[in-house]
Formats: C-alpha cells, sequence, structure tokens
C-alpha cells in the first residue's frame, strides 16, 4: 500500500513536470490535491479542522490565563495599596475614603471626598475620570495651600498601589474611564514671556479680558477673591469654597505660569470654576489668535503680573480694574473686536 504522503510528492513532481510540457490539468483536482498535500500524511479534512479548532480554543486558554494572572496582579496592588493609604492617607481621607478622617474636622479646605469620584487637577476634560499619572502628579506635589502635602519620597510602586485602592471608593465612576479625551496640549505662544516689553503688552489685555469673561464675578476687581459672587459659592462635596487670591504666588494646581493657563484653560473640576478653553471658539474662526488660545495666555500673563507686582518687581504698570469696571473704549481699543466675531 502506497503512503499517502509519498503519492503527494509524486503528484507534486508530475505537475510541475507536465507544466513545463504546457499540459493541461483540471483547476479543481490540481488544487483539492494540492490542499491535502500540505496537511500531514494521515490527515483527513475533518482532522484539519478539529486542528484549527485546537489551536484556536488554545490561545483562548491562553488569553483567559493571561487575564487571570493580571486580575491577581491588580488584587495583590490593591492589597498593597489599602496597607499605604490606611497609614498615609485615612487619617485625613477617612478609612472609608470620604473625607472624615480625625484630622478633618481640623483642615480648611476639607480633604477629598474618594467616593465621590471626582478629581480636580487632571489632563481629561471636566467630568472626565483622570489618568494614574495626574492623581500620581498630585501625590508626589501635594497640593499648594492646602493641608495635603507631597509625598515624593515615597517611592512610586506604593503610589501608584495606593492609587489602584482609592479607585476602590468609587468603581462604577472609574469604569467610565476614557484616556483618548484628553485636554489638548496648550503650548506657551512664542515671545509672550520674552522680555518686560512683550509680557506687559499680553498683561494689560489679560487685565480686559479678565473683565469681558466674567473673571471679576468671582475674583472681584482686585482678583483677590472678593467678588460679589464670592460668599456663597459651594464646591460639588457641598464644602464652603472661596475664590482663589490671585495675587499669591500660586494656585492649587501648582507654581507655575503653566498652572495658572491650564486651571483657566481647562477649569477646575468639582469647583465653580469653568473651563474657558472653548468660549472663544467662534471667533477662533476669524481670528488665529483666537484659535491658538493666546487669550488664555494674555489671561495667565496678567495673573502673573499681579503676583509680580505684590512682591514689589512691579509698581504700578497695569493699573487695578476699577470698581465701575474698564471703560468700553479701552475694551474696543484691546479685546472688543473678538466678542463682536464670537456673538
Amino acid at each position: 500500500m502506497n503512503h499517502p504522503f509519498k503519492n503527494c510528492i509524486v503528484f507534486k513532481h508530475k505537475f510541475l513536470r507536465n507544466q513545463k510540457k504546457n499540459l493541461k490539468y483540471d483547476k479543481d483536482h490540481v488544487t483539492k490535491k494540492l490542499f491535502y498535500c500540505t496537511a500531514p500524511p494521515t490527515m483527513k479534512k475533518s482532522n484539519i479542522l478539529m486542528t484549527i479548532l485546537l489551536a484556536t480554543l488554545g490561545a483562548a486558554t491562553a488569553f483567559a490565563q493571561s487575564r487571570f494572572v493580571e486580575s491577581i496582579k491588580k488584587q495583590e496592588m490593591i492589597q498593597m495599596g489599602k496597607k499605604g493609604y490606611e497609614t498615609r492617607c485615612s487619617g485625613c481621607h477617612g478609612l472609608e475614603g470620604n473625607g472624615n478622617g480625625p484630622g478633618a474636622k481640623m483642615l480648611f479646605p476639607k480633604p477629598r471626598d474618594f467616593t465621590r469620584g471626582v478629581f480636580k487637577f487632571k489632563t481629561v476634560p471636566l467630568g472626565m475620570m483622570p489618568a494614574n499619572d495626574d492623581l500620581l502628579k498630585t501625590l508626589n506635589q501635594g497640593v499648594v495651600g492646602t493641608s495635603m502635602p507631597s509625598f515624593a519620597l515615597v517611592s512610586d510602586v506604593e503610589k501608584r498601589a495606593i492609587i489602584e485602592y482609592v479607585k476602590t471608593f468609587a468603581p462604577e465612576a472609574w469604569k467610565a474611564q476614557d484616556l483618548t479625551q484628553a485636554v489638548s496640549p496648550l503650548p506657551v505662544p512664542q515671545g509672550f514671556f520674552d522680555n518686560k516689553e512683550n509680557f506687559l503688552t499680553h498683561a494689560r489685555n489679560g487685565r480686559v479680558w479678565f473683565q469681558e469673561l466674567g473673571c471679576i464675578v468671582c475674583h472681584g476687581t482686585s482678583a483677590r477673591g472678593d467678588g460679589p459672587s464670592a460668599e456663597g459659592l459651594m464646591d460639588s462635596w457641598d464644602q464652603k469654597i472661596t475664590p482663589a487670591n490671585l495675587h499669591k504666588r500660586y494656585v492649587k494646581r501648582g507654581y507655575t505660569v503653566q498652572d495658572v493657563a491650564y486651571s483657566i484653560y481647562q477649569g477646575v473640576d468639582g469647583t465653580p470654576m469653568p473651563a474657558y478653553g472653548s468660549v472663544m471658539d467662534a471667533a477662533g474662526e476669524k481670528y488665529p489668535e483666537i484659535k491658538e488660545k493666546k487669550y488664555i495666555w494674555e489671561l495667565a500673563a496678567y495673573i502673573l503680573y499681579l503676583r509680580a507686582e505684590e512682591a514689589g518687581l512691579y509698581n504700578g504698570e497695569i493699573p487695578a480694574i476699577p470698581e465701575g469696571k474698564i471703560s468700553p473704549e479701552e475694551v474696543q481699543k484691546t479685546v472688543g473686536k473678538y466678542f463682536e466675531a464670537n456673538n
């Protein structure tokens, strides 16, 4: 009895030899023969299909095992994070993550309630859950002007474990995490801070933006957090909140002008501070400088000027916003055209 695999070899040689002689072969017959010749010697069609099925099931099993291993690793990380949280964080934030730790009653602003699933400082739009690196940044630098300290000396492994544990306080909120929705970058416009003359020009425009965009309603014409609406403001945790005194050398997000710009551009979740990144979008169709968000940086330049004046580096180069508001003539001369295009 001839071995099937031997028959295949003989058929292939005959096929190739006869092709050179231009002899005709039935196409379907050749295809069928060559298909079976690619299989192991005694494998039938049903066995080939079974092999494919077993290979698929094997891959699926390996994937499931991989997911299982990852799940075990995550649970181990959460347990590690629980120990770190209870040691380092529960004194203020509470064992249940609700912001009612034993030290909370002495603190203002109050510690964050993690059960609400709301975080202030992040690189995603308002209302969305932050990236792990956003929370890591908060742990590393703390929150300026509050009782939240820096944990920069704690290992990144432990901090990331604590982050995973914090997520367990609001599991449903974290299921909606979508990091594809990151806020667009906000590069510093060229030349804004290159020299004093440029800086003051942009800061003067920023002073008018500060009035026209309504910042004075909460922050006041003085920009010290004493606007007409300041007294009644509440945050998402039902706590009284005070608008920032912009003469201080920081905002809660940090010390840099980029921290100021992103606070304006993106807003601060859980607070009355809105996002101004899109308020002038209609004018951006006509004015490229608006589309490039230069008005955000002019506002940031004005706040930087207020800090510098408070520190004694300037003395009245830019006058304070008068109680009766900046004159319509000055508004029209500086930023008025943008509002006309935006309406």
